[in-house]
């Protein structure tokens, strides 16, 4: 019966006031939002500004038209949208979650967190490309080659948003595009344990390399790294797949204090004497954004939607716990705090809904962030 009930509170209080008899049902519709959430970000993580409205001036906006709060400054700011749509991408996870929950179905919930920098290094001096940056390069290399040496691929992700314990597994994803010579040599992900910089030039085919910029990743200006793999894998000769990588106990050691310098990807073994095998992969900066590098937090638990989710640091999507929660013997107080709660989230999905559709700028979505701003302080004061 409290399941039942907790069902018809989400049910009456998140579902859009335009989903009508015959419209699509709540898993649906929250599917097909969130579908909508994951692609603006992969557009908003590529460097595309103005994506839906929001993030009019990129990664750099002007300073005087931030508040430091990120649900105003998303309009400016791509950072800001960013966080904003991680958020709502929990939220709408763990909604699906609870709705899977009732039907039996194992759907795991999945957070997806994109790289904030990538590049690749190479030893060769061929034309100065030990000393030129890549970091803004559309493929990531790592592997060997007799006459050229090593590439390596460093990746880094900003864990800032993550609650270490909304996932059970990390997953990192890479598309492989190309194998050249063979497989003979396997890689390995290694911990860095310095900082770097991604750095903002590419290669150019057929030219000699200006050296990079002060400061840039270059094969003869690496951060170091832990020497010991994380674990080691080999791509195969086969190409235009994804590589799934388990990088657990990474993910987990960056949440637990370890500092997080991102991570690298590199030949193993002995290397003289090997014959080539270098890997190809898609970077962050390759126009597909649907096949960009990615990490996969999932939780394929039965109580995967308990996780608190944050999205604005107090909200969870636990309505079954709302009478726990407001446990007092003074009735109309209980009663005018669930009329606050059931307000908030009201005004999150309208707020939601017109940003679904691209109205997110618009006159009414304006006003329908006034009426979340509102809602939410209201909520605030009465908990």
């Amino acid at each position: 019966m409290k399941l039942l009930l907790s069902l018809i509170f989400i049910v009456t209080f998140l579902v859009p006031s335009f989903v009508l008899a015959g419209s699509p049902t709540l898993e649906e519709y929250s599917q097909t939002l969130l579908n909508l959430k994951k692609t603006e970000l992969l557009r908003l993580q590529s460097g595309e500004k103005g994506v839906e409205g929001y993030a009019l001036f990129g990664s750099k906006p002007p300073a005087y038209l931030l508040t430091g709060d990120v649900w105003a400054d998303q309009f400016m700011s791509t950072p800001s949208r960013i966080r904003v749509i991680n958020k709502e991408i929990i939220f709408l996870q763990s909604l699906l979650a609870k709705l899977n929950q009732k039907t039996g179905d194992p759907t795991p919930v999945s957070n997806f967190v994109y790289p904030v920098a990538d590049s690749h290094v190479y030893a060769y001096a061929y034309r100065n490309w030990n000393t030129s940056n890549l970091g803004k390069y559309e493929n990531l290399g790592a592997g060997w080659h007799p006459g050229g040496g090593e590439k390596r691929a460093y990746l880094k992700f900003d864990l800032s948003n993550i609650n270490p314990g909304s996932f059970e597994k990390a997953t990192l994803k890479l598309f492989h595009i190309h194998t050249g010579g063979g497989n003979a040599v396997a890689l390995g992900v290694h911990r860095v344990t310095s900082p770097w910089v991604e750095g903002n030039d590419t290669y150019h085919s057929g030219q000699n390399e200006k050296p990079a910029v002060d400061g840039e990743i270059t094969w003869v200006n690496q951060p170091s790294f832990d020497p010991t793999p994380i674990l080691g894998f080999n791509p195969g000769k086969g190409i235009n797949k994804w590589i799934e990588l388990d990088i657990t106990s990474l993910v987990k050691a960056w949440l637990s204090g370890v500092p997080n310098h991102g991570l690298v990807i590199k030949a193993q073994g002995p290397l003289k004497g090997k014959p080539q095998s270098q890997y190809g992969f898609r970077s962050r900066e390759f126009k597909q954004a649907d096949k960009h590098p990615v990490l996969v937090l999932s939780n394929t638990s039965s109580n995967a939607h308990d996780n608190s989710v944050d999205v604005d640091g107090k909200i969870t999507l636990e309505p079954d716990r709302i009478d726990d929660d407001l446990d007092t013997n003074d009735k109309p107080i209980r009663q005018t705090k669930k009329a606050a709660y059931a307000q908030y989230m009201a005004a999150y999905n309208k707020l939601t809904s017109l940003m679904s559709k691209g109205k997110g700028n618009s006159p009414a979505g304006q006003r329908a962030y006034q009426e979340f701003k509102k809602a939410k302080d209201l909520y605030e004061v009465m908990k």
